[in-house]
This record gives structure tokens, sequence and C-alpha cells, in this order.
């Protein structure tokens, strides 16, 4: 196994490199993609370098505009792209941010790392396995965390638009600084980055919580229709399938699964909670995510690893595929976390 480096290996490594690429986790959320605009900033204010980024389809749309408000520019990122497909040979550093595994990143199971590049894995997730040439590694809030932490090692002064970047990263990622993992040291991070960024708190929240659309509600009609409550193993469950979404004229591609994940995470006597959507791409895959209730310490990534999956204790995801159908995948699940009891 790979050691975990320093912060001069890594900075170093960066430094030698003369094109690099960075494919942003396939999983979407706001760590993912500001850890990525974060890390392409720095290395080009830094090293007057550019980091191709990529995306293996479309953003959130509400999400893409709010990155872009905050560059104050186009996001440049190549979307519809799936690692599987690139040729790598132009590159000679591959950077994987916020993935915990560096499949991840792409949606074919079939996608492995090219041997000629040299891979730098920045991470939080306590799943992760130092996979990376080089890594950067601790259990953090998020990977805005770990970078931020690398930036103030190497003294790295930053603009306001990535310590905006970085703020709102660790916010959404850490439920607000409610999760465990979030110590003292994280709250005095977020107020280094309010500081610096000159960002009220305030918009940060609203980035987050915007006005609901008529999409949304419709979205939360399906989850709470769907919930199911299994007294057993405590935990509860909900889905969204494809004839949902066709039922209620939504499209898939607008991603929802994290405000669903939240939606059903805190159940009074239930232990954790999995919310299920099938894939718009491929039929028999279906994406997971698992979350622990608050007032339990059910550590759900290690339910989330069974599912080609990782994460935190308290927020996890994985994905299951070749499932003929949604009964099937729920007595796998039951048969998962027979463990936990």
């Amino acid at each position: 196994m790979s050691k975990n480096n320093t912060e001069p290996e890594i900075w170093n490594q960066l430094k030698k490199s003369k094109k690099i690429i960075c494919c942003v986790d396939s999983r979407f959320d706001f760590d993912a993609f500001c850890s990525a605009l974060a890390f392409r900033e720095v290395i080009k204010q830094e090293l007057g370098k550019e980091v191709e980024l990529t995306y293996v389809e479309e953003p959130e749309k509400r999400a893409e505009v709010t990155l872009e408000k905050i560059l104050g520019l186009p996001l440049e990122i190549k979307y519809n792209t799936d690692p599987s497909d690139i040729n790598f040979s132009k590159y000679d550093c591959m950077v994987f941010l916020d993935s915990g595994d560096y499949k991840h990143i792409s949606q074919k199971e079939s996608f492995e790392i090219p041997d000629n590049l040299v891979t730098i894995n920045i991470d939080h997730h306590s799943t992760n396995n130092l996979y990376g040439k080089l890594n950067y590694f601790e259990v953090l809030p998020s990977a805005c965390s770990v970078l931020y932490q690398l930036f103030k090692s190497l003294n790295i002064e930053l603009s306001d638009t990535v310590a905006e970047l970085l703020l709102l990263g660790i916010i959404s990622d850490s439920g607000f600084l409610q999760y465990e993992v979030a110590k003292s040291k994280d709250f005095r991070d977020v107020a280094e980055l309010i500081d610096i960024s000159g960002k009220d708190f305030h918009d940060i929240v609203m980035y987050l919580n915007p006005p609901q659309s008529v999409e949304l509600l419709k979205f939360k009609k399906i989850v709470y229709n769907n919930l199911i409550l299994n007294n057993e193993y405590k935990f509860a469950y909900s889905c969204i399938l494809l004839d949902d979404f066709k039922k209620e004229n939504l499209n898939p591609k607008a991603k929802k699964e994290r405000s669903g994940s939240e939606m059903i995470q805190d159940i009074a006597g239930m232990n954790f909670s999995v919310f299920i959507t099938q894939s718009e791409d491929n039929n028999d895959t279906y994406n997971l995510s698992f979350r622990s209730s608050n007032h339990t310490k059910v550590d759900v990534s290690k339910i989330a690893e069974e599912f080609n999956g990782g994460g935190h204790e308290m927020a996890a995801g994985g994905k299951a595929r070749n499932v003929k159908n949604i009964q099937d995948l729920i007595r796998d699940i039951k048969l998962s976390v027979k463990h936990l009891y």
C-alpha cells in the first residue's frame, strides 16, 4: 500500500508535472466541485499551470449557476466525459479530489488508472485506501477541509474566490458542521475562510437552501410516498424509480439524491436510512445514499462498502449493478446490515 505523503512532497510533484487532469467525482456534491475548482485556481495562481477538469455528465443546474456566480465566469469543465473514454497519453499527472475510491470518477465498472500517470489522491473519506502514487489524506469534514490544510501548510495566500469555494465545500459536506467529524478546528477554519472571502455566512447558507421549486416539491412527494420503515433492522428507506420521474414529469438528470437522503435521515426509532435512485443510463443500476441517524452510532460506510462504495461513518454512498428488481435490492441491503445487530 502507498504511504501518506507530506505537503512538500505533494507540491513538488505538482511543480514537476507538465499536464494535469482532474476528473470530478461522479457522485455530485458541492464538495467535489468546489475542491476541484479551488485546486485549479490555486495551481494557476501559484504555478502558472492549467488543470483540465472533466465530469461524467451534466451537473445540477442550480449548483452550476451558484459556482459560476462565485467564479465570475463559466466553469470550463468538460461535461459528459467518462474517464474510460479519455486518451490520457497527453497527461503526466492525474489528481483525485473527494474520491474515496478511484473508480468513483467513472460510471463504467471497467475503468482503471493508466500506468503512465502520476496519481495524487487528496481526500477525507475514512474508507480511502491510499490508492494514489502520492496521497494526502486525513479524515476531516470535507475534501475542501483537506485542501485548506494543504494550502495553509504551504503558506499559500488564498484569493477571496478560492476561500469562498472552500467555505461552501466545507459547510455543505459537514451538514453545516453538525456531523460528528466536525471538531473545534473546523469551526476556526470556517471563521478564517469567512474573513478571507469577505462573504456573509448567510450568503453561503442561501446557496445551500434556495427557495423550493415545484420540481423539488414533486420530488419530495415521491420520496415520502415510497418511504418504508423496517422495524426489524431499524432503518428507513425510500426509492425513486424512472417510472416515478415519468409519472411526475420530472427530468431524471435533475439530481436530487442528496436532498432525498436528508429527507429521511433522522426518523424517530430508526438507526439509519437508505435512499435509492434508479440510474437513467442503466436501468439495472441503482445509486444508494446511506445516512446514519444523528442519535445513533451506526457506521454506514461499512454497509456502503458492500455496494461498491464507501464514505463516512454518518454519510456514505454506493452503487448496485445488475439488479433485477427493487425488491431484490432491498433484500440484499437487509442481508448486508445483519452484522450490525
